[in-house]
């Protein structure tokens, strides 16, 4: 199987989780790591550590983060660094985290999971003006 884990700096990364379960019930084999004020990169590197020790990576770990060049984002690039089973995605979202859960119950392909996670991040992201302006072509039909 394929772990997640899922980094930021504070909370947020458990909050997410906690909101995806409302959509998916019990998720299996995802691990939270916070990254919190005053706590050291070194730190930070053992609890990532004792996440990945605790999730089944058979296939793979897909980590996000929150952002690029953060604290959470370089320790995780650093892992990926040493292990080419594991792969890195910034800017988690919901509509991310939540395809990406699904897509996993269907593969076990972790470069699937990535193409997943990207393009459903990117696509869950609209604005107002977006939605609620008609393009000029649909006003001329």
């Amino acid at each position: 199987m394929i772990g997640i884990i899922v980094s930021t700096h504070g909370n947020f990364c458990s909050e997410i989780v906690n909101s995806a379960k409302m959509f998916c019930g019990e998720i299996n084999n995802i691990e939270c790591v916070a990254f919190q004020p005053g706590e050291s990169i070194t730190e930070l590197h053992g609890k990532y550590d004792r996440a990945i020790d605790k999730l089944d990576t058979a296939d793979g770990l897909l980590i996000f983060v929150d952002l690029f060049n953060g604290s959470p984002f370089n320790v995780a690039l650093e892992k990926a660094f040493s292990n080419n089973k594991i792969q890195v995605v910034t800017g988690v979202n919901m509509p991310m985290l939540l395809e990406t859960i699904f897509q996993r119950m269907t593969t076990a392909n972790i470069m699937d999971l990535l193409v997943t996670a990207q393009s459903s991040g990117d696509a869950g992201i609209k604005t107002s003006q977006e939605i609620l302006v008609k393009p000029a072509e649909e006003d001329d039909l």
